[in-house]
């Protein structure tokens, strides 16, 4: 049987939160093959049996030779674009995939056969719920709804963390921090990170800081600071890959971070999650963007937009608004 082509090239969260439409694609292709185009540092997400069936690096246009040679050989009937791209879609109508389906406005320029319009910016819907709709739209069947995320990250990499981090097996509780995000302006500030790590470690639990990369203002900042802390303390930032921080997440009592990649990961690991929004516009919200998970936990900045406020002004302020206090209380109900 050919193989069915699911394409989210995008940020870490983005792709983990569509894998939770792996087992809707299965119900509409019983017993054909998955296989996933994403960035490469996903490819350990994904390496463990019980998601998708293969893995296809794209790291941008760079790779499109190597895309196309891919593609070509496993000749699939479809590919599914979850989020639109300016080179994948034109590939796959290059290499003569009969049914390529997407999100544009024009599916001749788009190098699409089924195209949706994209309306994910109206943020009425979860981003997954997006995505199970355009499976509904291009298949005319309806298909389960959205339960969880769906990855399996390399058994390997359990071990690979065991070495870095040995008192994994102490008996403790533990706490992941993650102060870092792509954009420096999106985020909750460090000194903010810095009282809520000294208010947990006071209480016996051990705090694992973790995030990339290595030299991020955030972990420069807190790193700086951790010598002052009492209570126990780890720095694994900027030393694991995504398998291995899965794994880690797996066995923490809590995951504290901005909605960011992490937040993602951790949720989809089981493991308690706290995700902090200081965007709340429909586009970035917590409707659209909420981890999924069983014991997904939400901050929520309580601000409103000034008339003479830039975006990213308000979204500096709305961040700042949010009391380290009021984190580190909810933390403690998650935990208790």
């Amino acid at each position: 049987m050919k193989p069915v082509i699911l394409s989210r090239p995008d940020r870490v969260g983005d792709v983990i939160v569509t894998s939770a439409c792996i087992p809707l694609v299965r119900e509409l292709h019983p017993g054909a093959p998955l296989i996933l185009i994403a960035r490469s540092i996903m490819e350990s997400v994904f390496a463990g049996e019980g998601s998708v069936d293969g893995f296809i690096p794209y790291d941008g246009k760079d790779d499109r030779d190597g895309l196309k040679r891919q593609l070509s050989k496993l000749a699939p009937d479809v590919i599914y674009h979850f989020h639109p791209d300016e080179v994948i879609p034109l590939v796959a109508a290059e290499v003569g995939i009969p049914q390529r389906v997407g999100f544009a406005e024009d599916k001749e320029s788009a190098g699409l056969t089924d195209a949706f319009p994209y309306l994910k910016y109206e943020g009425t819907m979860h981003e997954a719920e997006y995505c199970r709709q355009l499976l509904c739209d291009a298949s005319g069947k309806s298909v389960s709804n959205i339960q969880q995320a769906c990855i399996a990250p390399d058994p390997a990499a359990r071990e690979r963390l065991k070495q870095k981090a040995p008192w994994l097996d102490d008996d403790e509780v533990r706490i992941s921090i993650n102060p870092t995000t792509a954009r420096l302006i999106l985020r909750w500030p460090p000194e903010k990170f810095e009282a809520l790590m000294h208010a947990l470690a006071r209480e016996g639990r051990r705090i694992i800081l973790v995030g990339h990369p290595d030299d991020d203002p955030a972990l420069l900042h807190l790193r700086a600071k951790g010598s002052e802390m009492s209570g126990t303390w780890s720095d694994l930032s900027g030393q694991l890959d995504l398998a291995e921080s899965a794994w880690l997440f797996e066995s923490c009592r809590l995951h504290i971070s901005r909605d960011t990649g992490t937040s993602h990961l951790a949720a989809a690991m089981g493991c308690p999650t706290l995700a902090i929004f200081g965007r709340l516009e429909p586009e970035y919200g917590p409707v659209r963007w909420r981890p999924l998970g069983k014991s997904v936990h939400l901050i929520q900045a309580e601000t409103t937009k000034r008339w003479w406020e830039t975006r990213r002004q308000f979204w500096k302020r709305s961040f700042r608004s949010i009391d380290a206090d009021r984190v580190i209380g909810r933390a403690r109900q998650i935990l208790d």
